[in-house]
């Protein structure tokens, strides 16, 4: 069975599946390549930051303001940005796994009207829906897993910087 054939059994809920785990990879790459470069600008001590965070945290050291105000003003709602942008992994990981459940009762509601439209309580009738109700929780799992195991490296990542450039203000 090809990955389209199982695509096409699995209904109408495979396409939302389809659509999130795409965004789910693109939102990772993209809060992974950022945190990679800023975890960079702050190794290298904000020396020509390539970042907006790491230009701003650069703005903040050179300026006579404290820094605490200034951090609180500047660097804090850049952080929440990108705290706001990797919780919508775990979103998307628990919409996957809602959309599963949905897939399941669908197909099981599927295989029951196949049973009653047939008038029998064979295995051969009831298989169709069942399939298709195990197909789609196995993609929202697929894809539920490895979205919430990324969303808690992007967490801990998005830890590290904050900790980091805190830390290295002087």
């Amino acid at each position: 069975m090809s990955i389209i054939e199982i695509f096409k059994a699995g209904g109408p809920v495979m396409f939302p599946l389809l659509f999130i785990s795409i965004a789910n990879l693109g939102l990772f790459l993209h809060l992974i390549t950022n945190f990679l470069l800023i975890k960079r600008d702050l190794k290298r001590n904000n020396q020509n930051p390539s970042t907006i965070f790491g230009k701003e945290v650069v703005k903040i050291k050179a300026e006579a303001i404290p820094f605490e105000e200034n951090w609180q003003k500047k660097v804090e709602p850049l952080l929440f940005h990108y705290e706001r942008k990797s919780l919508w992994m775990n979103h998307l990981a628990s919409l996957s796994t809602l959309l599963g459940l949905l897939g399941t009762v669908i197909g099981i509601y599927v295989a029951f009207g196949n049973m009653k439209t047939s008038g029998q309580a064979s295995i051969e009738v009831f298989a169709d829906g069942i399939g298709q109700a195990l197909i789609t929780t196995i993609y929202g799992l697929i894809i539920a897993i490895p979205s919430n195991f990324s969303y808690y490296i992007l967490k801990h990542m998005l830890d590290e910087i904050e900790i980091n450039a805190y830390i290295h203000h002087d």
